[in-house]
């Protein structure tokens, strides 16, 4: 079966976090020009921390979708030809998401961090952006203990 450019990008992007990571940035950026669009006078600081959170939770469902048609792909109407991936194969996939998650996910949420709070700006965004950014931590710690290089 002849891969996709698309399924070959995802692939470069490694495992969990690395995933996730990239399409926070990506939806984050896609949505901020609608989140200008809505403006009501707001500071910038607070526009950009809103397309931060918004793009975590929507990059959150985007990767529910995918693990759905994962799990069940004849419910979604695909045949998986792939065949399975080897160890080496998993541990080079998981420490490839490791690096891009945290090369990605550090920068990006600390950058937001810093944001809500040198601006003084709603602490629930900096509580969120702090669970995201341990969670992604925690999920590449996790892959890089779990399949050693």
């Amino acid at each position: 079966m002849k891969r996709s450019r698309g399924d070959a990008l995802l692939d470069r992007l490694g495992g969990p976090p690395g995933l996730y990571a990239a399409a926070c940035v990506a939806w984050t950026v896609a949505w901020f020009p609608f989140r200008l669009l809505l403006d009501r006078g707001d500071p910038i600081a607070e526009i950009v921390a809103a397309s931060g959170l918004r793009g975590a939770l929507f990059a959150l469902g985007w990767m529910a979708l995918g693990w759905a048609q994962r799990t069940y792909p004849r419910a979604a109407g695909r045949r998986d030809d792939r065949p399975p991936l080897t160890a080496s194969q998993r541990r080079v996939r998981a420490h490839r998401g490791a690096v891009v998650g945290l090369g990605i996910g550090v920068p990006f949420f600390g950058g937001l961090i810093f944001l809500t709070l040198s601006t003084g700006r709603s602490a629930g965004y900096t509580v969120c952006f702090a669970v995201l950014l341990v969670g992604i931590i925690a999920v590449a710690v996790t892959a890089l203990a779990r399949e050693p290089s």
